[in-house]
Parts: C-alpha cells; structure tokens; sequence
C-alpha cells in the first residue's frame, strides 16, 4: 500500500478519535478534537498531492478517498446538528449528495470506470471544511465561556469585546456559513450527475 492510501486510512482513523474528544466535556477537549479535524482535513490535501506527484493514483485510492472525506465531513456535522446549531435539512441534503454520488461511483465501477474528483468537488469540500473550522471556533469559544464564565463579564470587557458573547450564543454565523456548504454541495453533485449521465443513462 503506498502512502498516499496509508494516510486516506488514517484520516478514516481519526474520524472516531475526533468524535470521541469533541463529546468530553470541557473546552479543551473541543480544542483538540478540532485540531484532530484539522489534522485529518490536511491529510485530504497531502494524499491527494502525493499521489499525483508520485503517479501513485489507485482504483483503492479514487474510491476511499471520497468515502473518507465523506466521513470526515458528516461527524462534526451531525455533532453539530446535535448542539442545535444548525438544522437536520442541512446535513440531510449534504449526505443525500454524498450517497448520490457514491452511487454514481459504484456503477461507474461496476463498468470498469473511475471518477476522479472534479473542481466543483472540490470547491465543495473546501467550502464544507471552512464552514465546519467556522462553527468549531464557535462551539469552542462556547464551551471556554461556559467553563471560565467570569471572562464574560470581566476580561471581555476590558477588551473592549462586550458584544462578542451574543456572536458565539447566536446560530446565524453557523447557519449561514453551513448553508454556502449546502450550496455548493448541491450544484457539485447536480455537476457531476450531469457530466457522467452516461455511466446510468443506460440503468433504465
């Protein structure tokens, strides 16, 4: 197994590792399991680069690497859905694109085909990736209030950052930054169906 599928396997690994320190109670434990996030969001971009500079592209490769992202992206959300921090609707059409074209990949496979990742994907994981490091700053600085509530009411004011409690208690900061994720998750999926009609045109 070359490197580049070593490290898609490990961010799988850490999906549960970043779950598990995300419900400890504490802020620090949020802390870590974001930095575990962000640690696993670099691994998306290391294997992909690694295994085009080594020519080390795999059929293991160009399956896993989706359905490892697929879950990197799903835990914090339904964690968030779960803080009530966004709605269900949001993350039922986030994974109701993945299973799409998840599915579309499977048939593509069972005729011998490989769909690489397209830009529009991409854009798509940068722009869930950046809304989930968004709400993760939230649900952190949440969690530091909570356990350290005098800094609310003292430090916070003396810098002159009275108003910034009411920012991390609000949910529209993680509504409106999960929901240009929607977006792009769902013009991605639209183009992907639209470029590889042909893989299921012939399904019915």
């Amino acid at each position: 197994m070359n490197l580049a599928n070593k490290l898609t396997l490990f961010r799988i690994f850490l999906v549960p590792v970043f779950m598990v320190l995300f419900y400890c109670h504490g802020p620090w434990f949020k802390l870590v399991a974001g930095l575990v996030f962000g640690l696993a969001a670099y691994t998306d971009i290391l294997d992909g680069r690694i295994a085009r500079s080594r020519n080390q592209v795999t059929n293991f490769g160009a399956i896993m690497d989706p359905l490892a992202d697929k879950l990197l992206v799903a835990a914090p959300l339904i964690a968030f859905v779960e803080y009530g921090l966004i709605p269900g609707w949001m993350l039922v059409i986030i994974l109701a694109r993945e299973f799409a074209i998840s599915g579309l990949r499977i048939i593509a496979a069972g005729k011998g085909l490989i769909i690489s990742a397209s830009r529009t994907g991409k854009h798509k994981t940068a722009s869930q990736i950046t809304a989930i490091a968004v709400v993760f700053i939230i649900v952190f600085v949440r969690a530091l209030l909570a356990h350290y509530p005098g800094w609310e009411a003292g430090a916070l004011d003396r810098l002159g950052l009275q108003d910034w409690p009411l920012f991390f208690h609000g949910t529209f900061i993680p509504y409106l930054v999960v929901l240009v994720a929607v977006f792009f998750s769902v013009f991605s999926g639209v183009d992907y169906l639209w470029r590889n009609r042909h893989i299921f045109q012939g399904e019915f």
